[in-house]
């Protein structure tokens, strides 16, 4: 169930990200909302997904009953995928690019 309620929320988000980049500026107070509500439930729905896996692996002894998120090192995984979630579909990263260039010493030919 925690699966379903991160993919909601991150195809959610993603949608509402794809809709501020679309509108103009005074159209998107709103959807910033929904979008920063959909963040904030995505990362709560993180933190429950990796708090009910831990509970299933106490529940076959992979694990004892003394350890938790912080003494596992789970935390370190679970923290870098929320910060990911959380930061990817904000406007201050509009303006930022990313640009390749690339050389080649010789043409390159599709046949």
């Amino acid at each position: 169930m925690c699966e379903y309620c991160s993919l909601f929320f991150a195809t959610m988000g993603l949608v509402l990200s794809i809709i501020i980049y679309e509108r103009s500026l005074d159209e998107i107070a709103p959807i910033h909302i929904y979008n920063m509500t959909c963040s904030f439930f995505l990362a709560i729905s993180i933190y429950t997904r990796y708090d009910i896996w831990l509970a299933w692996s106490k529940s076959i002894q992979k694990y004892t009953m003394y350890d938790n998120l912080i003494n596992t090192g789970l935390y370190k995984n679970m923290l870098c995928e929320i910060v990911i979630n959380v930061i990817a579909p904000y406007s201050f990263l509009k303006g930022i690019v990313y640009k390749e260039k690339m050389k080649f010493d010789e043409e390159i030919t599709i046949q």
